[in-house]
């Protein structure tokens, strides 16, 4: 069993085309191929994915350059999050400051 490659290109989705295609912002990768890179609505829908995640991913070429599969979805990071769920610990899971009802 091969091991995926690590996506050479980074992009942001930008836009869904009307028949559901995705298309990147990746200004690497349209200058390599000439053309905005498109995502298949399959993946697209497989994927869950929408306008402005953040992929890393390759190039499969074709007339109309397209996304290869395996791609990977960069998480959005809450920096606060480990503050929150301190305080979350702390305090037994009750906001301060809040009356009853």
């Amino acid at each position: 069993e091969e091991t995926p490659a690590w996506g050479q290109y980074f992009g942001t989705i930008s836009n869904i085309l009307p028949g559901g295609e995705g298309v990147l912002d990746a200004p690497t990768a349209k200058a390599d191929f000439g053309d905005d890179i498109q995502i298949s609505p399959a993946t697209m829908q497989a994927g869950n994915l929408s306008v402005g995640d953040a992929l890393c991913f390759g190039v499969q070429a074709a007339a109309m350059p397209m996304m290869a599969e395996p791609c990977w979805v960069r998480l959005p990071c809450d920096k606060h999050a480990h503050e929150k769920r301190d305080k979350h610990k702390s305090d037994g899971g009750k906001e301060k400051g809040r009356g009853k009802g």
